[in-house]
């Protein structure tokens, strides 16, 4: 009768541990859930091929690299732009990583589309400077985004967010919202790593927003990334709770804050404004009205000068940890609901309906287009035609 043995295999230790970090999982929790772990770090055993499989499987590594002798070096593929505040930006998630890659994958899918069909480069990317006045470039964006909403096209933040992702896409921009990696409910995008980002491309740029955020934050953060096209810049953000005035942020956030706060709340809204006339009600009706953020109004009220440094701060202060308070208590989502709805939102509407296009008129295979929106199953593809009401 034969034996089976199971063949053992070595890996460093560090290399486990990489690993855990990377996945944004703590090690206590996968400990619990892979049995053996501890004994791997602490090297008094190793695990088998199969185990080893199982473990790159749930911290979200390629299994090649676990036999490395270190960990490499990840590089992350477009500029940091993410402040520091108390919290180690240094290392990457894979959850990043693979947000990031995926959305480039998406844009070259695009790119190559749109100059097949006659596409030309915009005339918007890359016409700014940080030496523009905010003003100026909000004055243009106005026009460009159709700007301000009425409560007639908008009466709440969900349905101004779904306008302006709209206004956006008909720039020639490709918007992507996602609180996951892709369709993966189990990896859900952590709002304190990053908040959105921009991949700047004078053909087709892309904005990527986290829809684990707030509502208000995912607009302003739509309109920073918006500034960050204008500049012709790709970044990864995390713009926080649109203070402009934090002196740990660079030249380029800061423009890009002030775009996005002067964009939603154009001076013609706050020059009539008096000291007298301020308090919370005011406050509080101008961020619905224009909806933002209470702490977008007051950083528009103080660069005004409608409010005292020591006010402003003291104000800025309260606000800041009741929506911080409000963003960390909330339970993390996957921003559920009818799969048809969602898929364009999280793929971009414009990209999903020329993929279906291009698949239906045979330019495109149906293997890529399904790899290219993240979904397995064919039928998937006429479903998308027929809710998208592609010919």
């Amino acid at each position: 009768m034969s034996v089976r043995v199971s063949v053992r295999v070595s890996v460093s230790p560090e290399l486990l541990l990489w690993a855990v970090e990377r996945s944004g999982k703590s090690l206590l929790d996968l400990t619990e859930s892979i049995p053996g772990l501890g004994n791997w770090i602490s090297k008094k055993t190793s695990p088998t091929l199969k185990q080893l499989q199982s473990f790159a499987d749930k911290t979200h590594t390629p299994v090649g690299m676990l036999f490395l002798d270190t960990p490499p070096a990840e590089v992350l593929p477009i500029p940091d732009m993410r402040t520091v505040k108390n919290r180690d930006l240094t290392h990457l998630t894979a959850d990043l990583l693979d947000t990031i890659y995926d959305s480039q994958a998406k844009q070259d899918w695009y790119r190559d589309y749109a100059l097949e069909n006659g596409a030309e480069p915009l005339d918007f990317v890359a016409s700014c400077s940080t030496g523009t006045p905010v003003q100026e470039a909000a004055k243009n964006a106005i026009t460009l985004l159709k700007l301000p909403l009425t409560h007639q096209e908008a009466r709440k933040y969900d349905e101004a967010f779904r306008v302006l992702c709209q206004r956006v896409e008909e720039t020639g921009i490709l918007v992507i919202v996602n609180g996951i990696v892709q369709h993966n409910t189990h990896r859900i995008l952590d709002v304190d790593e990053f908040r959105g980002f921009a991949l700047t491309d004078a053909i087709t740029p892309l904005i990527f927003i986290n829809g684990q955020d707030t509502r208000a934050g995912k607009i302003f953060t739509l309109l920073h990334e918006f500034g960050h096209i204008l500049l012709g810049q790709s970044a990864l953000d995390n713009p926080t709770l649109t203070d402009t005035g934090k002196s740990d942020k660079n030249d380029t956030e800061l423009w890009c804050n002030e775009f996005a706060a002067h964009t939603l709340i154009p001076d013609s809204l706050i020059t009539n404004i008096t000291t007298r006339e301020l308090n919370q009600q005011l406050v509080d009706n101008l961020a619905r009205q224009t909806y933002t953020s209470t702490l977008t109004v007051l950083n528009r009220l103080y660069g005004a000068g409608l409010l005292s440094w020591d006010k402003y701060t003291t104000w800025y202060k309260k606000e800041e940890e009741q929506a911080l308070e409000y963003l960390h208590n909330s339970t993390p989502g996957s921003a559920g609901g009818n799969f048809y709805n969602m898929l364009p939102l999280r793929a971009s509407k414009t990209l999903t309906r020329a993929i279906i296009t291009s698949t239906l008129e045979g330019q495109t295979l149906y293997t890529e287009a399904l790899s290219i929106l993240g979904i397995k199953d064919p039928e998937a593809i006429d479903h998308l035609a027929k809710h998208l009401e592609v010919a």
